[in-house]
């Protein structure tokens, strides 16, 4: 549908120790952007790989509806 959407970077948040974080390791915060997916639509997600090539996700109806699910608890 050519929407786009941009998740935060939370990836720092997930080690121990700033200085030594891994570079082939990752974590975004979809929270936010949740409400905003339409369930009974193919996502993809689109990812910078450490080369900084584009990695492509596709993430069915089922998977958006389950986030969905989980976070309203």
């Amino acid at each position: 549908m050519g929407e786009m959407l941009t998740a935060a970077d939370a990836s720092q948040q997930i080690f121990t120790d700033a200085n030594a974080s891994e570079p082939n390791v990752g974590q975004y915060d979809l929270q936010p952007l949740l409400p905003q997916l339409q369930a009974e639509l193919l996502w993809r997600l689109r990812l910078l790989t450490a080369e900084g090539s584009p990695l492509t996700l596709r993430v069915p109806p089922s998977l958006v509806k389950e986030w969905q699910t989980l976070a309203n608890y």
